[in-house]
């Protein structure tokens, strides 16, 4: 009991400790009531905002902090951050129009600019200043092997016709044997009728 005669008073909690983060929830309540004065801002708004920015801090700091670490270097720069955030597709998604201070530009050479090897030799671009030609030598594209053409098709119907009338006739020995059964006047006519 406290001397005043009263129950003693609790230790106050802040609402980032009751929410478990660690960015100002009170704070940030603050700035969206007074950024958006005509909008009623509900108790878990600013609660569920400082946990995403907790969130995306963290992962931009790790990123960040390997990136120093490939570098070589115990401090993040500015730098680091910029490359930690080029280097995630969803990171340079968001913050695709974001300028970041100090932080350079991403690396990137033309292959224009780059050498190119002919066999065992190096082949530079000449410069600008010594001659309008660029000695860079480009193979020619590759030929396609050609298809062989199919013969027209007259020339099929005519080996196909030729075929017909190269094969042999039929051998003559059947004829005899019809002739047995046949009177002499049956063989007479058929002599008449052929040509």
């Amino acid at each position: 009991m406290s001397a005043r005669g009263g129950k003693k008073r609790c230790k106050a909690v802040s609402k980032s400790a009751k929410a478990g983060v660690l960015f100002p929830v009170g704070r940030i309540g603050r700035y969206l009531r007074k950024s958006t004065h005509h909008f009623r801002i509900g108790a878990g708004a600013p609660v569920y905002m400082a946990a995403v920015i907790e969130y995306l801090t963290a992962e931009i700091l790790e990123l960040a902090g390997n990136a120093a670490r490939d570098n070589k270097k115990g401090r993040v720069t500015p730098r680091h951050i910029l490359l930690a955030i080029a280097n995630d597709d969803e990171l340079h998604q968001l913050l695709r129009g974001v300028t970041i201070a100090s932080g350079g530009v991403l690396p990137r050479i033309l292959p224009e600019l780059l050498a190119r090897k002919k066999g065992n030799k190096f082949i530079m671009p000449s410069p600008k200043h010594q001659s309008s030609a660029v000695n860079v030598i480009i193979p020619p594209p590759k030929a396609k092997p050609a298809k062989p053409v199919p013969p027209p098709p007259l020339k099929k119907a005519v080996t196909a016709a030729s075929k017909k009338q190269t094969a042999p006739p039929p051998p003559s020995a059947p004829a005899l044997s019809k002739d047995k059964g046949r009177s002499a006047k049956g063989k007479v006519r058929d002599l008449l009728r052929c040509p």
